[in-house]
């Protein structure tokens, strides 16, 4: 068979592959399929990814020896200190605990039932009597299952705590520095790449995200991942790196939803080289490589078929209309100097600076890029494609940066400022050795300013979902060492974490029966309620609108409570007892508890019993 002959079958599969890898989740299968198979077989199919990512990082690393290894990382001592200074730094201000508590609750969950059973499952409500979950209901979630399954694995080689996913985002927080370090100093020098550490570490959103249960840092990891991939592929001869390139963009595809953008650039960069070299070849890893972006995009499937992840508008959910006052939002929280925002005005400005200076060099010297290769290529492809889900995070209808919870949406643009800054610096303004003053305004900076930032944004209430569950956590953390508790909640994700049995309030308020039954029978030692309450004008207790009251038949007596600002506060409180129903709120037939009859096995009953999920009133259809 001839090369050519041989390279147009290598085309023909790839685009098979690519069109099966599309067709078949978000075409071929239903939504509820879509579920299953995301829940059953999405650990064993992102373990196969790391396998294989870890066997082809193995084979790139061969090419150099270990001696060698060792005297390069000799020659970055003063980088590794810095590093690891700057880690430790991080980690100062700002508390370890789950910053976007939802979100992040139903990761670490998703960990949790990867650990124990191998699904991709979040456990939404759950009955654990003497240690064991004996009875529970939940969901599959909506974000690409990478950083759970990495999250699970450290539970399986530690033992399960909520808390590794705090130790799993440190390690992370050193690696991306380094990863960092490494592009600045490759493409322009070792000053270049500890300028870019200090402009990393100046960022207080940073430190959120060190200290938090997300899958930010992650993210960052992997894009400097593959611009570190990219380089190398592209200053190898053939497809050499090509492999471990393909191998870490679908690793990111994985980790968050936009990030399967990010597939394009080994495209391009593959077209790129070919382009230059007048040549084209593959592997056959490569042919067949597009399969394995099935995984993401089922994940993706089960987001576009259930209306509850959305939470607004479908058709007004990503669009046009949302782009100009985001925009806004974005250039207020990158440049506001007051300290409200977890913003580096030193790297918003110096960055926006260094992008205008590269798209200006990018336009002017256009035909140079696309024939010769001076470090930059890469680095402008990866950027475009930030450029590209950074347009598409502001078009959306959660895209206002200057909100807390939404700010981190920012970090991959951040992370092209951190890159671009060093490249201005060495190939416009050819700066092999920087001034002094460079990195110590830096340094001065950090100390000046982004400390106290940080501290001030963890110690004001700015996220106070956030600050109310932590507080709660750790409540339920200290009082329930010797008993067995049932809680309920708005959001019962995070009880789940620290193995608690948990209700959210949308069941235990059209089951109050069977939830009391519990405490007869002597199944839980105690009840409690987390309530989420403000007082309006007039002084009375009242539940925000976007949160679900309490059914009013249950009697509380309250414990403890959290203000978390000014007005709003958590509650802690015993449920005592059950008044009587009034008319419109009784409870129907079908969620009573059902009849008792001696013939009827006790345990059978028990289960039947079980306030878990509302069941339909056959005769109010």
């Amino acid at each position: 068979m001839s090369h050519q002959s041989k390279i147009f079958i290598q085309i023909g599969i790839a685009l098979a592959c690519a069109a099966l890898a599309l067709l078949v989740p978000l075409y071929f299968t239903t939504s509820k399929q879509a579920v299953l198979i995301v829940k059953h077989f999405t650990y064993w199919a992102l373990g196969a990814t790391c396998l294989l990512f870890l066997l082809q990082l193995r084979e790139s690393l061969k090419e150099v020896a270990r001696s060698d290894l060792v005297l390069r990382a000799k020659n970055h001592i003063p980088a590794l200190i810095l590093i690891l200074v700057a880690t430790f730094y991080l980690h100062l201000h700002v508390d370890r605990g789950f910053k976007i508590v939802f979100d992040e609750h139903a990761i670490s969950s998703t960990a949790m039932s990867m650990h124990y059973n191998a699904r991709a499952f979040v456990p939404a409500a759950s009955h654990i009597i003497n240690d064991e979950m004996v009875a529970s209901i939940g969901f599959v979630d909506k974000r690409p299952a990478l950083f759970p399954f990495v999250v699970s694995v450290i539970h399986n080689l530690s033992g399960y705590r909520p808390e590794n996913v705090f130790w799993l985002n440190s390690g992370l927080t050193f690696l991306l520095l380094g990863l960092i370090y490494t592009i600045a100093a490759r493409t322009c020098g070792k000053p270049h790449g500890i300028l870019a550490i200090l402009l990393m570490t100046s960022l207080p959103l940073l430190a959120q995200n060190t200290n938090g249960g997300g899958y930010e840092i992650m993210n960052l990891c992997l894009i400097c991942g593959v611009v570190l991939a990219g380089l190398n592929y592209m200053r190898n001869e053939g497809n050499q790196g090509l492999n471990l390139l393909l191998l870490t963009a679908i690793l990111l595809a994985n980790n968050r939803y936009e990030s399967i953008v990010y597939v394009v650039v080994p495209v391009l960069l593959f077209l790129l080289k070919n382009y230059r070299n007048q040549t084209l070849s593959l592997t056959w890893f490569s042919v067949f490589s597009p399969l394995l972006l099935m995984v993401p995009l089922f994940s993706y499937a089960v987001f576009q078929g259930d209306d509850r992840f959305i939470q607004t508008d479908s058709t007004n959910f990503f669009s046009s209309s949302h782009l100009p006052s985001n925009l806004a939002h974005a250039l207020t929280y990158l440049f506001e100097t007051s300290g409200d925002y977890s913003n580096s005005v030193l790297l918003s400005a110096a960055g926006v600076i260094a992008c205008l200076f590269l798209a200006i060099q990018v336009i002017r010297r256009a035909p140079f890029f696309l024939k010769k290769d001076n470090g930059l290529t890469v680095p402008l492809v990866v950027a475009l494609v930030v450029a590209f889900n950074t347009t598409l995070a502001l078009s959306c209808y959660w895209g206002a940066w200057t909100d807390p919870a939404t700010s981190r949406f920012s970090l991959p643009l951040q992370l092209i400022f951190v890159i671009s800054i060093p490249l201005v610096l060495h190939y416009d303004f050819k700066l092999k050795r920087l001034p002094k003053w460079m990195p110590t305004t830096c340094l001065l900076f950090i100390i000046g300013f982004s400390s106290s930032h940080s501290a001030r944004l963890n110690n004001e209430p700015r996220m106070s979902v956030s600050d109310g569950y932590d507080w709660a956590l750790n409540w339920i953390r200290d009082h329930s060492k010797d008993e067995e508790h049932l809680y309920l909640a708005e959001s019962v994700i995070g009880f789940a974490l620290y193995q608690q049995a948990s209700l959210p309030f949308m069941v235990a308020n059209v089951m109050p029966e069977r939830v009391m039954l519990l405490q007869k029978w002597g199944v839980y030692d105690h009840i409690y309620a987390l309530e989420v309450l403000y007082h309006d004008n007039t002084g009375n207790e009242c539940t925000p609108s976007l949160y679900t009251p309490i059914n009013r038949r249950f009697v509380l007596q309250a414990v403890v409570q959290k203000s978390i600002n000014i007005n709003l506060f958590y509650r802690i409180s015993r449920v005592i007892g059950l008044r009587d129903a009034e008319p419109g709120n009784q409870t129907t037939p079908a969620n009573l508890p059902p009849p008792r009859t001696d013939e009827r096995n006790f345990s059978e009953y028990f289960y039947n019993a079980l306030p878990l999920i509302p069941k339909e009133d056959k005769v109010s259809k």
